[in-house]
């Protein structure tokens, strides 16, 4: 019993823990629905994961819950989305940034057309400074701290925003992102 927790504290003591890219990769290996569902939608879209590229996700563990909370057709149409309004640039594809476009879509999809808040999307700027924005509201003019969760509040926030912007019917509630 002793060798056996020896090896065991040698084994932890050497290993270390894997990524998220690395455990996505191990997860469609495996043939697991989630990352299968995920690989497919990023393969259409010609993405790969962990990349800073123009064809590259960063935030895997953000993508996969679009696909948990929204499923793999909503990450296809927010993909769609993000792409129709700021091109193929690495921070079009932030997972943040998607997460927001995801819930605005999926919240309200017999409201928001997906090719109209492209448009709309594009006029907030280019996707980096979009994402800044996010990141402005999520700490409150840098008041508070932010976390994931905090920040794809902002996300959805200022994605609802970017919809109702200049707009009398159709429009959508903003979160209260501070509750």
């Amino acid at each position: 019993m002793a060798n056996e927790a020896s090896l065991f504290i040698i084994k932890n003591k050497e290993s270390s823990k894997v990524g998220p890219n690395d455990e996505f990769r191990i997860g469609v290996l495996a043939g697991h629905p989630l990352f299968q569902d995920t690989n497919t939608v990023l393969e259409k879209h010609q993405l790969k994961v962990g990349s800073s590229s123009v064809n590259g996700v960063r935030g895997i563990k953000g993508i996969l819950s679009v696909v948990m909370e929204h499923g793999p057709d909503i990450l296809d149409l927010s993909l769609t989305t993000a792409e129709a309004a700021w091109g193929r640039t690495p921070d079009t594809w932030h997972s943040v940034t998607i997460g927001g476009i995801a819930a605005v879509i999926s919240k309200h999809p017999d409201v928001v057309n997906p090719q109209e808040l492209a448009q709309k999307l594009k006029r907030q700027g280019d996707p980096t400074s979009f994402r800044a924005k996010i990141q402005t509201i999520a700490t409150n003019n840098n008041t508070r701290h932010d976390g994931t969760k905090g920040r794809l509040k902002a996300a959805h926030l200022a994605v609802a925003s970017a919809w109702n912007a200049n707009r009398r019917v159709n429009r959508i509630p903003v979160p209260n992102i501070f509750e």
